[in-house]
């Protein structure tokens, strides 16, 4: 229904995300030909023994078209864990 088609997520870990290790290279979202999208915001919001990450992004997706967000495991803790695993999560634009 929005032709602009921004979005943004908030991305909550069980743990203080060591902001070093998030950049555009460890968070991202590819599109189904594994381009990587433009992001205006890609921060962490470190509260309360919570770590989120939030990435805005600036009107690049297409409406039914499939997106999925990358988390590397090279995201860490601030005491130096890194991730059990990464995280490739699929989602669709409607």
């Amino acid at each position: 229904e929005n032709d602009s088609i921004n979005h943004s997520w908030t991305i909550t870990f069980n743990m203080n995300i060591d902001e070093k290790t998030v950049n555009n290279s460890s968070v991202y979202i590819i599109d189904k030909d594994n381009n990587k999208l433009d992001f205006i915001d890609l921060k962490t919001v470190n509260s309360e023994g919570t770590g989120s990450i939030v990435l805005e992004n600036s009107g690049a997706f297409e409406k039914n078209k499939d997106y999925w967000i990358i988390i590397e495991d090279t995201v860490q803790s601030i005491d130096g864990k890194r991730l059990g695993k990464g995280l490739k999560a699929p989602f669709r634009i409607r």
